[in-house]
């Protein structure tokens, strides 16, 4: 009797767990500007559980056009938080779960994109920001952080594009020396 009560007992815990992670997608939009198609019901599919994919026409079941800049929309709540997000054409779009963090994935802020360089001349370093990110690691900004060449990159800046803990996408410049934390 004790061990049915323990499966019994297990089982509704995990079922409230699930229930408490479900991911609700209340609005989802695709496109550039004025542009848009409504993709709600295509990304409620993905979200079914709670996994990342790929921002693309393919995916969210709408024609390719060759329409530089477009990105993904999209509002909702895990939970009794709610998130509004975007993410650019060919960048992944992961769900805020704990299911993500479970995975590995960081619940510190997302890297959407990082450039490194000076005057016009910048490396797309968004690879290493979230490998950085990913394992909560700080660092300095400096070519050897991105494993540059010294004297090529000497004066740089890192500008990046993060969506933080709050679910806003946030851009963030950097200098030279500056330390970026991402614990």
């Amino acid at each position: 009797m004790k061990t049915i009560c323990l499966v019994v007992v297990w089982t509704l815990i995990g079922s409230i767990a699930a229930f408490a992670q479900r991911v609700e997608i209340l609005s989802a939009y695709y496109g550039i500007g004025n542009y848009r198609v409504d993709v709600t019901e295509r990304v409620r599919g993905l979200a079914s559980h709670g996994e990342s994919f790929e921002v693309s026409s393919r995916n969210l079941g709408v024609p390719s056009l060759p329409i530089p800049g477009k990105q993904l929309s999209v509002v909702y709540s895990v939970g009794h938080q709610q998130f509004r997000e975007r993410a650019q054409e060919g960048d992944i779009f992961r769900f805020n779960t704990a299911g993500a963090y479970d995975r590995g994935e960081s619940w510190g802020p997302r890297v959407v994109r990082g450039m490194y360089g000076r005057s016009g001349r910048y490396m797309d370093v968004t690879d290493e920001l979230r490998d950085y990110a990913q394992r909560g690691e700080g660092f300095r900004v400096s070519p050897e952080a991105f494993g540059l060449d010294t004297e090529r990159a000497q004066g740089s800046r890192l500008h990046m594009t993060v969506i933080d803990r709050s679910g806003e996408r946030v851009q963030r410049e950097y200098e030279e020396g500056d330390y970026v934390d991402f614990r």
